[in-house]
């Protein structure tokens, strides 16, 4: 079998949440191909679903290796950097994806979940407001912006940030909101969905196949890919997984 068939069916099985048997696949196409690299990244990805931040950051480091200007692998590294409690490293390669991306709003509101996590508030703040520039109708930075606000007592712009997530996501429904916790997992499918939405993405002869690129591993965007109402399935997701629906008396 060629290294493409072994990493199709290394994202196949990402796609069933098989994320062993993806790590085995992925490592096969590795073998046949070293420079093949979509399978280090992905197999960086199945290896973060499965906890194993150290694998997943070695993966990372070998993709940067190949690849030593793709945004999409230092974000991803700043996550394994993250929960292997290496916040300044999460934040240096956070910095370099946005040096990379300096418009991509995704990226600021990663970069605010760290500053966030590490106490720096008004800096989390600063970057979702530059993430709302760029992206105005963005709920969950909305939400999450509304959620800093909130921490440091600015009552008044809290609310008007999570009336404004909530009318994007559902005029009709009010919502108890997550905890700061729960960040990370948001802007992490938030960009599997971004991905996903893009044209294919194809790579130079002989480094991988013509074929997608699935951004990342939560199992509630796959029904997402291939929906016409991409935007409102993602944001009814986010509120129905992270703030739980009320209906209005």
């Amino acid at each position: 079998m060629s290294a493409n068939i072994h990493f199709l069916a290394g994202m196949e099985k990402c796609r069933q949440e098989q994320y062993a048997e993806a790590i085995q696949d992925f490592t096969q196409s590795i073998y046949l191909a070293p420079q093949h690299l979509e399978s280090y990244f992905n197999r960086g990805l199945a290896r973060l679903s499965l906890g194993l931040y150290q694998e997943a950051l070695k993966d990372f480091d070998d993709a940067l290796i190949l690849s030593p200007k793709n945004a999409r692998v230092f974000g991803e590294r700043a996550v394994a950097r993250h929960h292997l409690k290496d916040q300044k490293g999460a934040i240096e390669d956070l910095n370099e994806a946005l040096r990379l991306e300096p418009d991509n709003p995704y990226r600021y509101a990663s970069r605010a979940y760290i500053r966030a996590f590490i106490g720096d508030t008004q800096g989390a703040i600063d970057d979702y407001a530059q993430a709302l520039r760029l992206d105005p109708e963005d709920a969950v930075s909305l939400n999450n912006l509304g959620l800093l606000e909130e921490k440091l007592g600015y009552t008044t712009e809290a609310r008007k940030h999570f009336a404004q997530a909530d009318a994007l996501a559902d005029a009709g429904k009010t919502f108890e909101k997550p905890d700061l916790e729960e960040i990370l997992r948001q802007h992490e499918a938030k960009e599997a969905l971004r991905t996903a939405s893009k044209q294919h993405q194809t790579q130079p002869k002989g480094t991988g196949p013509t074929t997608p690129v699935i951004g990342h591993r939560w199992a509630i965007i796959k029904s997402v890919f291939t929906s016409g109402k991409v935007f409102q399935e993602f944001i009814n997701f986010v509120k129905n997984g992270l703030r739980t629906p009320k209906n209005k008396s």
